[in-house]
């Protein structure tokens, strides 16, 4: 391109170098500096997008390296349907006031990393719950069997979350919709630190007494998602008995 430039230069000169003829040797120099000056922006913006391919590459094989080996926790009751209560509603109640005493459950890890820091918990908005803590679930190991005590809300304690208001206050959305208010939360985290959440929600089933008018309320598993990986940090915000009491 400079070689063209000079060329034409000399051309003017040859041509007598005028006015006429050095105001068009400008404007030609200065479209071919311009047009030099697109060219090497294109070349510029090529290679950027190379290299933005090939990040985004890498970290995409790297995703799939680390997703390869993390855990995958499913949860599930213990074999039974749990019975959660059969009475009256009373005035403004519906059956999702109604919460269980305890859930028997199972939680099974079906990857093929460990799960560092498993803890459960139950989630509705009228009851208190308590924690447990399991340390490693290897996809070898036995499935993690466990009761979670469940008791009526305490004047005093902080008001847990139904499962949607808790995923939605942590801005966490499941790849399937959460509807119901009592659900069975797992977190955990994976050997490179990133955080999961296990969801299973737990679905309210009821028959009423022609006599007497009661509902004969049970629940029976619902929808399951796996949340993330996330920040674990965001899952160590807990509101339970057991912490509050500093136990």
């Amino acid at each position: 391109m400079i070689f063209l430039v000079q060329g034409w230069a000399d051309f003017v000169d040859w041509l007598g170098g005028g006015p006429a003829a050095q105001a068009l040797a400008a404007f030609v120099t200065l479209l071919v500096t311009v047009v030099l000056a697109a060219i090497t922006f294109s070349y510029a913006r090529a290679a950027r997008r190379q290299a933005d391919a090939s990040a985004q590459m890498a970290e995409e094989m790297r995703e799939q390296r680390l997703s390869e080996d993390r855990p995958q926790l499913l949860i599930d009751l213990k074999g039974y349907t749990p019975s959660v209560d059969k009475r009256r509603l009373g005035e403004g109640e519906t059956i999702h006031d109604f919460y269980p005493t305890n859930l028997q459950l199972v939680i099974q890890n079906v990857g093929k990393g460990p799960a560092k820091g498993v803890t459960a918990t139950v989630v509705h908005p009228r009851m208190t719950f308590y924690d447990k803590c399991c340390g490693y679930l290897l996809r070898d190991d036995a499935p993690w069997e466990f009761d979670l005590s469940c008791s009526p809300l305490h004047v005093g304690f902080i008001t847990p979350r139904a499962l949607p208001d808790w995923l939605a206050d942590r801005q966490i959305r499941p790849p399937v919709p959460i509807g119901s208010p009592l659900g069975v939360l797992v977190t955990y985290s994976d050997m490179h630190d990133r955080g999961w959440v296990a969801c299973l929600e737990l679905e309210y089933c009821y028959e009423t007494d022609d006599e007497t008018g009661e509902y004969g309320v049970w629940i029976e598993p619902g929808k399951q998602a796996t949340i993330g990986p996330l920040p674990y940090e965001m899952l160590r915000e807990r509101v339970s008995i057991e912490r509050l009491a500093g136990s």
